[in-house]
């Protein structure tokens, strides 16, 4: 269990909603912005824990994107996460490819920055 993401957001009391009433009480500008960069550093650290978990195992993405040079393909699990992964680019030995849309297990390699690096299964 963990937290992959943290969707935190200022107060914004907009004309007539109901929280029109309630915009006297909200926090002075500077101290939102302080507990917003408190939350994102949090954040940071929760989805860095929660990435590791799913390292050596193998997750179900749907390739999103797939660029040639270099040849990396994208994922996004059900469990909102990206993958990085070797391309399965067409050889002159091979002419079928993981295409986007196509649905692939990978096993998982390491953690990134914002997502997971991982193989397709075969």
């Amino acid at each position: 269990a963990g937290f992959a993401k943290i969707h935190a957001f200022p107060f914004s009391a907009i004309e007539p909603t109901a929280a029109w009433r309630y915009r006297h009480e909200a926090p002075k500008p500077e101290v939102v912005r302080e507990r917003l960069e408190r939350l994102a550093e949090l954040e940071t650290d929760l989805a860095r824990e929660y990435r590791r978990q799913f390292v050596s195992e193998t997750l179900e993405g749907i390739i999103e994107t797939t660029k040639p040079a270099p040849a990396i393909s994208q994922a996004m699990t059900d469990r909102y996460l990206t993958v990085q992964f070797p391309a399965d680019l067409p050889t002159s030995q091979k002419t079928s490819q993981k295409k986007p849309g196509s649905i692939v297990s990978l096993r998982i390699d390491s953690t990134t920055p914002t997502g997971l690096s991982g193989t397709i299964e075969r």
